[in-house]
């Protein structure tokens, strides 16, 4: 067993912007690949359970006149915030520019379209293990994140399978 991060993007929420609507969402975004919907293998399976937690020093940066706002996500509140950091929030609120490069991209992307991209535990783990596949995923999936939409919303989760 082991743990990773992916990246999950999601549609702006259509109603209010509450942390239950974004549970709701990353729920349902997730849904497809639980390892615990049935006894049969399934090489898609990524986690057996996950948390929102982009990690401590590798947080989301926040753009400085967006520090504060509402839309921010963050993870379990018994950690102490780290200052201008969060664990996702609209693609506009967070800083995706160059001191902060390193970290956007983590082991895995659930795209807007419900597309997993990178690390898969059970069905491609010996293919991510090259520095070039790792390279071009990377490059891949910071250039999805850089071109969302201001409003599309970003959350890193921590699961483990």
């Amino acid at each position: 067993m082991s743990k990773f991060r992916v990246n999950v993007c999601l549609y702006p929420p259509a109603d209010a912007y509450d942390s239950d609507s974004v549970a709701a969402a990353l729920t349902a975004a997730m849904a497809p690949f639980d390892m615990n919907l049935n006894e049969d293998f399934n090489p898609d399976a990524t986690w057996d359970w996950w948390r929102i937690d982009a990690g401590e020093g590798v947080r989301f940066a926040v753009k400085p006149e967006h520090d504060g706002d509402p839309r921010l996500i963050y993870g379990d509140p018994e950690y102490e915030r780290e200052t201008l950091r969060c664990d996702g929030g609209p693609r506009g609120l967070l800083d995706f520019g160059a001191p902060h490069r390193d970290t956007i991209a983590c082991s895995a992307l659930l795209t807007l379209d419900g597309e997993w991209l990178g690390l898969k535990p059970y069905s491609n783990a010996a293919g991510h293990d090259s520095s070039a596949a790792r390279d071009a995923y990377f490059e891949q999936s910071t250039a999805y994140l850089e071109k969302l939409d201001a409003d599309c919303v970003v959350v890193r989760l921590l699961c483990h399978c």
